[in-house]
């Protein structure tokens, strides 16, 4: 069964979280947390989560966007932690290949820096910077 989230249904953008395109075995998928329309934290984690779990047999790449990130959007840190702590499970982690972060501008580069601390090794390694 293909997951299909009612929220984001009704209101494109509302998770910024979707997969884009499938190469070979690897899953591509694409935020725009700077786009982000509904702000609701447990109906963020729960649309990353349900939507990972949908394309868990596949490895996983995905795609940051930093385009429209405004330091407004530092409220959401903790989301962020909880995304964090929710890939760095084995079972997300193991396959995912790489994370892009495309567009980083100042706003977005400061909150990276911050969560950076609490990164591990592993998802470091995976974590590329594009302009």
């Amino acid at each position: 069964m293909v997951f299909k989230c009612s929220i984001c249904d009704e209101a494109p953008n509302s998770h910024s979280f979707d997969k884009i395109d499938q190469i070979d075995d690897i899953t591509i998928f694409y935020s725009c947390p700077g786009d982000l329309v509904n702000e609701e934290s447990n109906n963020i984690i729960s649309h990353h989560k349900d939507t990972l779990d949908e394309y868990l047999i596949n490895k996983w790449t995905w795609i940051i966007d930093s385009k429209n990130y405004k330091l407004k959007r530092v409220q959401h840190t903790n989301d962020a932690m909880k995304i964090i702590r929710l890939i760095s499970k084995p079972e997300y982690l193991s396959k995912l290949q790489q994370i892009i972060i495309v567009k980083a501008n100042m706003q977005a580069r400061t909150i990276i820096n911050i969560l950076w601390l609490f990164l591990s090794k592993n998802l470091k390694n995976k974590i590329k910077f594009e302009n």
